[in-house]
Formats: structure tokens, sequence, C-alpha cells
């Protein structure tokens, strides 16, 4: 059981920040996290705190009090994009110090003396003498405070137990533990194993007898074979470039054996499997995945922290519907709302209902309801023709769609991404473009998929159009699950994308900015959810 703690000194005392004083927002949240430390044995700690309300220094600083300081091993902060972590080495590393050191997977290092990067450097033989992936492993190992995401925290890297646990964005943390769970099996891994393909027109029971008699067996003795050449390639003098790629590859399948297994092991020992787990057959590739994120949040989360969990979000929304998806006792959780500090008139919400719209409807040249949504996107942006803004567009159809009908008809240059194999990576890019140079050329960014993880505050970006809500996709069989089991779950996810989109504009208190929803399915959403949405934010809706 979490004992309680008596510390001598206030929370106040370990404040993260060396110049700024705290908010008044964020004093009254770090005295509620000292008296909730002080008085009770909650385990987790549930922050809920607007948009640019500076949640990172309310986590840094807890942890920092809840650990006693600086010791070594101290506490872990996760994130669940690159550039939020980065966002909190630059903010809080101190020069000099091993406090906020920050780790990222072996592939985004470059290799010293090699031309390649560290996955696969560190592989090779002779070994490399000043390896920066083991240098950072090595500083993180030593920090008070070590920085990381969730992709590191769910992978075979090794990170031992610290006091304390931050986990920022904590709404996303259900998605990202299903995923990391999740089986996958193609057609080229059954090639891998030399194992025929089972055709997708077989039953589901077929597909699950095929795995547990000829699959397992295949992927065991695949992974023998390749455990023998590692060792023997390992032993030698040299490892040559593409034998460590095949050592990469044998490092992957051995972690799909792995999960394999537990799979297997399941679907051999519940009576109720399919209750728990969905299976889904899509483009040459049978995907298990659990419903819930319990069994992972037990496995990844819970051993990383000796002591408290504290999570941080803008939008948790409903803390009863978030204990259920983690798995956790409610009765466990110390949770708090707060207000935003941030004046409603600067950071008005128009409703301005044109369609409803989706990725059919865009993508037909007959529909005459797309013309109504140019001319109003082409309104507001001539109406901010000095300011710029981003178009929140839900698909990547829609995206693609308004790239080619808004150009050269606003006066904003137009910047966007596609898909492809390195998404992330592109939209980085494309997001550094846009924010080094909105300030001083007016841009329009287009996308699908940047409602969280920006900070467009000040004249980097004035106003926020959503042309699409960002309902989940129904074709995703869990997510059609989850909305069968819960439709209140799948409005709760929507919910918390406009919030997130709207919350890129406005970082301060004294920057301002405006947004635009112009898809008419948020009316049917808003009224299903107006008792959900935080008041902070129904307070700068405006209908008219």
């Amino acid at each position: 059981m979490i004992q309680t703690k008596r510390i001598n000194m206030s929370i106040l005392d370990y404040w993260s920040h060396d110049f700024n004083p705290p908010r008044q927002t964020q004093v009254d949240v770090l005295n509620w996290i000292e008296d909730v430390v002080t008085n009770t044995n909650k385990r987790y700690i549930v922050c809920e705190c607007p948009v640019g309300t500076g949640k990172s220094h309310i986590g840094v600083t807890a942890a920092r009090w809840i650990s006693e300081g600086d010791k070594p091993g101290s506490s872990y902060v996760v994130t669940p994009q690159r550039i939020l972590q980065q966002q909190y080495e630059n903010t809080f590393k101190h020069k000099g110090t091993d406090f906020m050191v920050s780790l990222y997977g072996k592939s985004n290092y470059e290799c010293a003396s090699r031309n390649t990067t560290c996955d696969v450097g560190s592989l090779l033989k002779p070994k490399c003498t000043h390896c920066p992936c083991a240098a950072a492993r090595q500083s993180f190992k030593r920090s008070s405070c070590g920085v990381t995401n969730y992709s590191l925290l769910t992978s075979p890297f090794p990170l031992v137990a610290r006091n304390t646990l931050v986990l920022d964005e904590c709404h996303n943390i259900e998605q990202i533990l299903c995923d990391a769970d999740a089986v996958q099996l193609s057609k080229g891994r059954c090639n891998y194993m030399n194992v025929a393909w089972k055709p997708e027109t077989s039953t589901r029971e077929e597909i699950i007898f095929w795995i547990i008699d000829s699959v397992y067996e295949a992927a065991s003795t695949k992974a023998e074979e390749l455990a023998e050449y590692c060792d023997r390639v390992l032993s030698s003098g040299s490892v040559s470039s593409q034998q460590a790629k095949t050592i990469q590859s044998a490092n992957s399948f051995f972690q799909f054996v792995e999960k394999l297994e537990i799979l297997v092991n399941e679907l051999q020992s519940s009576d109720t499997f399919f209750n728990d787990w969905v299976f889904v057959k899509s483009n040459g590739m049978y995907t298990f995945k659990r419903l819930y994120a319990a069994h992972a949040f037990k496995n990844f989360i819970e051993p990383l922290a000796s002591e408290r969990i504290i999570m941080l979000s803008s939008t948790v929304l409903d803390i009863n519907v978030f204990c259920k998806s983690l798995g956790i006792s409610r009765n466990e959780v110390a949770y708090i709302s707060t207000d935003s500090p941030f004046s409603a008139e600067h950071r008005p919400v128009f409703y301005k209902p044109i369609m409803k719209m989706n990725a059919q409807w865009a993508a037909d040249d007959n529909e005459p309801g797309r013309e109504k949504m140019l001319k109003a996107m082409i309104d507001i942006c001539n109406k901010q023709k000095n300011n710029s803004g981003i178009v929140h567009t839900g698909n990547y159809k829609i995206s693609q769609w308004l790239v080619s009908a808004l150009e050269k008809k606003i006066p904003q240059k137009i910047l966007h991404h596609n898909p492809s194999e390195d998404e992330a990576s592109d939209r980085n890019q494309i997001i550094s473009a846009f924010t080094s140079s909105s300030a001083m050329n007016p841009s329009l960014l287009i996308s699908p998929s940047i409602t969280e993880g920006l900070d467009l505050a000040g004249d980097v970006a004035r106003f926020a159009i959503f042309a699409k809500i960002p309902f989940g996709n129904l074709g995703d069989e869990w997510i059609k699950r989850r909305m069968e089991i819960s439709s209140r779950w799948y409005q709760i996810q929507a919910l918390i994308e406009v919030i997130q989109g709207a919350g890129r504009v406005v970082r301060s208190e004294d920057d301002w900015g405006e947004v635009y929803i112009l898809d008419s399915s948020w009316g049917y959403l808003f009224s299903q959810m107006e008792g959900t949405i935080p008041n902070w934010w129904k307070i700068a809706y405006r209908t008219k």
C-alpha cells in the first residue's frame, strides 16, 4: 500500500521554472497534490487542466517534490510524441545537471564511426568505442529525472522502477497501449516463417486453429534458427552491415513471437476470448487487439513507479470512463479538474454549420454542399488574411480535396502533408516549416492529424477551422467494437480531439485566436455531450 508522505519542504519550493513564478491555477493544483500525497494513500493522481495552462510544470514540480528533489533515479516523464519530449528537454534541462535527460529509440542516434544509425551500428563488430546511443542510455540511467516516449516504454528496452512516473497527455494511453499489445500476422511474415498463408475467405475459427496448429509452431522453429544465427554471427570476429540488419530483423521477430505466445495461450485457455479481444481481417493482414488497455497498463506502466503515478491531460472529461479504460479503481485515484485562466473573449469558438462532412462527400464532384464549404473557408481566410491558421480535416481525402480546391483562392500559403511510410517525419517537417515562417508569411496548414502536441502561440497561428469533426473511423473494427459497447466512449474520443485541436492557437493569458466549426455533425455531438464539455470551454462557445 502507498504510504502517506511527510516532507518538510513545501511542494512550491520545488517549482520547476527558473524564472517565471507559478500561475494561480498552478499554485492551486500543486497545493492540492501536496494535500493528496501528505494525507492520502492514493497511488494515482490525475490532473485535468486546460490547454496552455502549464501542466508540464505541474507534473515536473510534483515529481521533484514527491521524489525529494533531484536524487538519481527519482522519476520518469513520458510523452506520446517526440516533439513533446523535446519540449520537456528544452524547457526543464539544466546545464551541467542530470535533470531531465532525454532518451530516444536507437534509430534516432547516428553511429559515431559508421554510416548508419545506432540500431544497426550497435550490432556491428568490432564494437564502436563511442556509441552515442549507449552514452545516452547511461546518462538516462544516471539522471534524477528521465524523459522518454511511450514507444520506448513499450519496447524491450529495460527500464527500472523509479519513485514517481509522470504520464503526459494521458488521454492517449489507452490507444497507445492497445496498439502496443496487438499481434499482427501478414503474408510477408508467413513467408518469412515458411508457413502457408490462410486465405481471407477462411472463417475466424479456421484462422484461429491455423494460428495455434501451424503458425505458432513455425514461429517457434524460426525463432530457434534465428537465435542460433545471431549467436554465431555475434560471436565471430566481425559483423557486416547486412548481417547487422538481419539481426535487427530477428530481434523484431523475437518480439512478435513473445506476443504470439501470449495470444495463443489466451486463445487456448479462455472461453470468453472474444469478449476481450478484437479480430480484424484487412489488406492481407490478420490483427488481434485487446479491447481494453488494462493488461498493458499493468505490465508496461505499473512496474515503473514504486510510489505514485501522475497523469496529466486537458481532456480526461469523464474520470470514470478513463479509469475503466486502464483497469484501475476509481477509489485509488485522486482527480482534479480546473478552469482555464484565459479570457473566453480571447478564444471564441464559432459554430457555423455548413453541412455534414465526410470523405465520400469530399470526393463527389456533384455534391452541391462542397461549394458552400469552400465559400465558408475562403471567407474565413479572407477575414484572417494577415494571419496564419490551421485546418483540421479528420482524414486525408478531405485534406487532399481542400488543398486542391483552395489553391490560389486564399491569401495564405497552403502547407500540407500526404500519407506516407514515414508519416510522422513528414508531418513534423511540414509543422516545422509552418511554425518557422507563418508569423512573417501568413500560411494555412491543412492536416488530419495536428490536433495535439503543437504549441502555436502568438502569430504562429491565429485561427483554426474544423472542416470535419474527427469521429473515430468505424471501418476500424476496434473502434467499432468499443462504440458498440459504449457510444459515450466514442463521443468522448471525438470531443477530446475537438477540444485539443481548438487549444492549439491560444497558449497564454495575452494570446488570442478564433476557432470555427463548419461540420454540422458538431450540433448532434454538442447536444449529446453538453454536460461533459468543461464549462471553461462552453463559455467561449458562440452560435452566432
